[in-house]
């Protein structure tokens, strides 16, 4: 039996290409990253680790959009 939902059925989802398993794996990775690192960062501001929020801050604000892109432009080639 086959569920459809605007174009996708759940038997393809399943049965998905390594490219495509790829894609949702960079945009849920990415996504995963984002948050825990929000909350990492809110956890630790303002408190007497205040200096790792930062530290945390900055690597997250350099090494995210630069990983992101990378891997967009991998995927892309990689069509």
């Amino acid at each position: 039996m086959t569920y459809s939902f605007v174009g996708i059925t759940v038997e393809s989802f399943f049965n998905m290409e390594p490219m495509m398993l790829g894609g949702y794996a960079l945009v849920i990775g990415a996504g995963a990253i984002c948050i825990l690192g929000a909350r990492l960062e809110k956890y630790l501001y303002g408190g007497k680790h205040a200096y790792l929020a930062e530290f945390a801050s900055t690597i997250l604000n350099i090494s995210l959009p630069s990983t992101f892109l990378y891997m967009v432009v991998r995927f892309i080639f990689g069509l």
